[in-house]
């Protein structure tokens, strides 16, 4: 009855206040701004309703039994953090709105989210909001002002195609690194950036296809895919970082001659052919590929045999030093791709800023682990089954955990820097005893706090009665009695003698 009060008066409230309310039931809980704060119901398929324009922060996080999302056809501009992470359901991302924002690890690990398609202007996709994501088939997104930030898409797999249309598009670093399915890429549109290693070891990326003025390519943007075959880039780039093509196979740039393309080719010992439109602006077949794009010549020019000097134009191998950090770590540009040292205690050295997928996996010899403050992600399976793991040291800088990263850790008993940052769950280290007694810590903490409101009132009053009982106790009764006048003895109302002295008691006096 008294809830039911309450929330006659907060709705009486806010229609005075002229703050539209969205009646949805019990099972959606949504504030007079529009914005989905709790999911009460019982899961299967959800049907966000119509009126919502934002879901909250981790309104469905890790939430089970739910099979299903359907989003609001329109109106739907923001979904806040850890919002659906690690959730299960089935959905499909489709959105056509401006100002749209997807937050930090909106997505993340959620399995099901089958394709992405955004249509609008000024589009942000925060950090990890699609980490880890297999399941997703195709990214399509068309607007301007795009921006696609760290490890967006990190080690999503099953993603076959990208496209992306529109001006000042921004692929920050790492966004689509480690996406072993994608097979092409297509971005059209003035002012493209792409960031460090963002879509670095791309394993079956076949493709490339940019078009537009002024991109820029960042350093080993796209290294380590060594599928790819074709980069066309009709109207050439304003600058490609260093590594940013390096160990990928038999790639071959076409693009304008004499540009900053072909530079960059000549002096990486990369095939180059100049670009030529046979179709006089429309479209045709890459050679040896159905994928539809310009026509480009045959194949490249013989440059001569490879030598360790010049490697030539279809070199595979990596012949560049790795970054320096001495022959127990394999190191590309800061990603820790492979440990090889002799186990024991690990003390990984400052520069690295990323622990790549399954660096440590498996290393059972592995006593204990230290991490610089440069670290500032770990990827899937990173230290899976090092079972003889007892300890692990993270620095200030960490910021993600990927997918499994401390499964198998069935020896860690001790955790050190994990408060520091908020990516770092204990649900990551599940296996281990260290995991144990921080759940049972947890238990004794509820059940200390366990007091309610109304609780907390019942003591106060009990404590408020016995200081009155105490009070009076000190003061009497406040009834009239006696005392002696001759000796002061107290006395009841009864007495006519005094019990102290024996005198015959003529005064009553007040106690």
């Amino acid at each position: 009855m008294r809830r039911a009060i309450i929330l006659f008066t907060a709705l009486t409230l806010l229609a005075l206040t002229g703050i539209p309310v969205f009646a949805a039931g019990n099972e959606f809980e949504i504030d007079g701004e529009g914005t989905l704060v709790k999911y009460n119901g019982p899961g299967g398929d959800v049907v966000i309703p119509d009126g919502v324009k934002a879901i909250g922060d981790r309104v469905f996080y890790m939430m089970e039994g739910i099979t299903s999302v359907t989003f609001p056809e329109r109106g739907l501009t923001a979904i806040g953090d850890h919002a659906f992470y690690g959730c299960s359901a089935k959905m499909r991302i489709s959105f056509s709105e401006n100002d749209l924002l997807i937050g930090d690890a909106a997505f993340y690990a959620c399995n099901n989210v089958q394709e992405i398609s955004i249509s609008g202007n000024n589009v942000t996709i925060e950090d990890d909001a699609f980490y880890s994501c297999d399941g997703i088939e195709s990214i399509s997104i068309s607007g301007n002002n795009v921006r696609i930030d760290d490890a967006a898409f990190y080690s999503s797999d099953d993603i076959d195609s990208i496209g992306i249309s529109g001006n000042n598009v921004r692929i920050d670093d790492a966004a689509f690194y480690s996406c072993d399915d994608i097979k092409s890429i297509g971005v059209s549109g003035n002012d493209l950036f792409i960031g460090n290693a963002a879509f670095y070891s791309d394993s079956d990326l076949e493709s490339v296809q940019i078009s537009g003025r002024n991109a820029v390519i960042e350093a080993s943007a796209f290294r380590h895919c060594r599928a790819l075959r074709y980069v066309v880039v009709p109207r050439d780039v304003k600058s490609v970082g260093a590594d940013a093509f390096d160990d990928c196979g038999d790639v071959v740039i076409y693009s304008v001659a004499g540009g900053v393309l072909e530079s960059y080719a000549r002096e990486n010992g990369i095939a180059f052919e100049v670009y030529v439109d046979e179709t006089g602006g429309g479209a045709a077949t890459l050679p040896g590929s159905d994928t539809p794009a310009q026509t480009v010549p045959e194949g490249p020019d013989d440059t001569g045999p490879a030598t360790s000097e010049n490697p030539g134009p279809y070199a595979s191998e990596d012949t560049r030093p790795e970054d320096p950090a001495g022959s127990e770590f394999q190191v590309v540009s800061g990603i820790l791709t492979a440990y090889n040292g002799p186990g024991g205690d690990v003390e990984l050295p400052d520069g690295i800023t990323v622990i790549g997928n399954r660096a440590f996996y498996g290393r059972t010899d592995i006593k204990s682990v230290a991490l610089p403050d440069s670290v500032t992600l770990i990827d899937a399976e990173a230290f899976r089954d090092c079972s003889g793991l007892e300890r692990i040291t993270f620095g200030e800088g960490i910021a993600h955990v990927g997918k499994d990263a401390f499964s198998g850790c069935t020896g860690l008993t001790r955790v050190d820097g994990a408060e520091a940052s908020g990516a770092i769950a204990p649900e990551l280290f599940k296996d281990s005893p260290w995991y144990f007694r921080q759940q049972q810590r947890a238990k004794r903490t509820r059940t200390l706090t366990v007091l309610s409101a109304v609780d907390v009132v019942v003591v106060v009053a009990a404590l408020v009665l016995l200081a009155v009982l105490r009070k009076r106790r000190r003061t009497g009764n406040g009834e009239t009695g006696c005392v002696c006048p001759n000796c002061g003895t107290r006395l009841s109302q009864e007495n006519k003698f005094c019990s102290g002295c024996g005198q015959s008691v003529h005064k009553e006096e007040k106690i």
